[in-house]
């Protein structure tokens, strides 16, 4: 399995670098503001620098709506289950299967009430610490 294929299947399940779980905004240029405006008016919110997160390009079932254009910065991003996959540290399937606890927690701190929700919340950030932003 190629990089690119790699970072294709896990990207695609994952996306919690596009819907604010790890960022609230990333750094782009003047010219990909511009061109992310031409592409969806009001996706910068009239900044020429940040681009905020959850990114309204990310569609639930289509991924990046504007993934032809995107910014070098989510180009060049990889979190650490993606670069531990791509160099052999872990297996695919152990990176998707983090992926998907941390989906899972993301969902029940979503929705869920009280005591269930707080505990998902707080396993959510130490897995994303942990597993997914590289030190």
């Amino acid at each position: 399995m190629t990089d690119s294929t790699l970072a294709s299947d896990l990207c695609v399940s994952c996306q919690m670098c596009c819907n604010g779980s790890l960022f609230k905004s990333i750094s782009i240029s003047a010219t990909e503001a511009r061109r992310l405006e031409q592409h969806q008016p009001g996706m910068c919110n009239g900044s020429t620098t940040d681009l905020s997160l959850p990114c309204i390009a990310l569609s639930r079932f289509e991924g990046c709506t504007a993934y032809h254009i995107r910014p070098k910065s989510c180009a060049v991003f990889s979190c650490s289950v993606l670069h531990r996959a791509q160099i052999g540290a872990i297996t695919k399937d152990k990176a998707q299967a983090l992926i998907a606890q941390l989906k899972d927690l993301k969902d029940t701190a979503d929705h869920a009430g009280g005591e269930e929700a707080k505990q998902a919340k707080v396993a959510f950030k130490k897995l994303l610490k942990t597993a997914f932003l590289r030190a």
